[in-house]
């Protein structure tokens, strides 16, 4: 079993997430004054390659719900700073292991992200079917139709209501009779 490529290119942008999170700047643009430009024409910020907020919170969110020892793994691996055999050595375990959890990782947090995924399209389609059965095209308000409907007539010097005030006098007329 392989790594998963989408899995890596998450897990990678989450690590620079969490650790731009860390540094307190969140994702905001920073720079260092002191580095200056191989041109020497002034001074040069660091290139951040982006991170996508509502990916890396998703992914954090798919690494919470590991299991224990998987969620170890993710999180030593890709946050910690030093060479894997001290990063297995963290873990308590050896550097094959530690490779065969990231797989299992891999393989848990693409089938997390598929389910969250779906049940997204779930949602999104009940509320999609509800909003259609309780305000068919053809009864919605003006205020939603590019043109107002004729304006409904008024007594002499009564200031029109608006098309909502209208619609919504409509329904309560309803409702009362």
């Amino acid at each position: 079993m392989a790594r998963i490529p989408d899995i890596e290119r998450r897990l990678l942008n989450w690590a620079r997430w969490r650790a731009l999170m860390s540094d307190g700047g969140g994702n905001f643009a920073t720079s260092q004054m002191d580095q200056e430009r191989v041109d020497r024409s002034g001074w040069d910020a660091p290139t951040v390659i982006p991170t996508s907020d509502a990916e890396a919170e998703e992914t954090e969110k798919a690494v919470h719900a590991l299991e224990r020892s998987l969620h170890l793994a993710v999180t030593v691996f890709y946050l910690g700073s030093k060479g894997h055999e001290a990063k297995a050595r963290r873990l308590g375990i050896a550097v094959t292991t530690m490779y065969a959890r990231i797989q299992q990782a891999h393989a848990s947090l693409d089938r997390w992200l598929r389910e969250a995924r779906a049940a997204a399209d779930l949602e999104r389609q009940r509320v999609e079917a509800l909003q259609r059965t309780l305000a068919p095209a053809d009864k919605a308000p003006s205020i939603f139709k590019s043109a107002p409907a004729a304006p409904s007539p008024k007594p002499p010097g009564q200031a029109p209501r608006s098309p909502l005030a209208d619609w919504l006098a409509e329904r309560r007329a309803q409702r009362a009779g």
